[in-house]
């Protein structure tokens, strides 16, 4: 539009576009992967200048479109969403609190298409018969806006910092909003601090407490153990043998949906 329109007079061109998906798109035609290791955070406030520099040849000022703000009509809404979770394993947790924080992170469209999937999704992998446990439903949502957004899982990872007790995601293609939805999924410092696991290096204990005289693992734990385990990462563990079980089955849950959520073409 930008080359047919360069020398027309009086006329003006609104695109209704994925500002993050543009950018992507620009980044991996336009821009080569250089970045060597030394300063990731440098790299990428370049990289962003770049893309930017180059938007603007035809892009003169953005409006950003207000995210989804989904409450308690989503489960009205998509009622299928919903009918194979119940609290199983986790402690009670707000489920629909932690979807509208995730949703944040993209466009109604965007997200309207990967309620569809995961519905789909659900409805081929699992029993409906079967109910599993509300916080695969909400990694589900993270995972599958994580891959509607382009997310690097080959090259993301967890960082424990120990003076502050927090865990936080990164990735070698840093998404800001995407990482800072799920970070303040787990900012309730769900490290245990054990004194005795000191001698454990890179060997970090998870919450998990007692509901109903049972032993659960807390929601916050639930997500880093899934996102780790999900890497290949051992370092997160539950010294409860009862909970670590139930999550190691939740765990192969979650890959069976993100195994055919990516493999799905809509």
């Amino acid at each position: 539009m930008h080359h047919i329109s360069q020398n027309v007079n009086n006329i003006q061109i609104i695109y209704g576009i994925d500002k993050t998906q543009i950018e992507n798109n620009v980044a991996q035609i336009f821009l080569p992967e250089v970045y060597n290791g030394t300063d990731q955070r440098r790299y990428e406030n370049e990289k962003k200048d770049r893309i930017k520099a180059y938007l603007s040849k035809f892009i003169t000022f953005g409006l950003d479109v207000p995210k989804a703000e989904y409450n308690e009509e989503i489960e009205k809404k998509y009622p299928a969403l919903f009918e194979t979770f119940e609290h199983v394993n986790t402690c009670s947790f707000d489920l629909i609190g932690k979807i509208k924080i995730i949703a944040s992170t993209i466009t109604p469209r965007i997200l309207e298409q990967a309620i569809r999937k995961i519905i789909l999704t659900n409805g081929i992998v699992f029993d409906n018969d079967k109910k599993l446990d509300k916080s695969i439903l909400c990694f589900e949502f993270f995972y599958a806006l994580s891959i509607e957004l382009n997310f690097d899982w080959r090259n993301s990872h967890l960082s424990y910092d120990i003076g502050n007790n927090q865990v936080t995601i990164g990735s070698t293609a840093y998404h800001a909003l995407l990482c800072d939805s799920f970070n303040s999924l787990i900012a309730q410092s769900p490290i245990l601090s054990d004194p005795s696991a000191q001698f454990h290096i890179n060997t970090h204990k998870l919450w998990y407490d007692f509901e109903d005289g049972k032993a659960e693992s807390v929601f916050e734990s639930a997500m880093i153990y899934y996102f780790e385990r999900l890497i290949g990462g051992t370092s997160y563990f539950f010294d409860y043998k009862e909970v670590t079980e139930e999550m190691d089955k939740n765990v192969e849950n979650v890959k069976q949906f993100c195994n055919y959520y990516k493999s799905l073409d809509m």
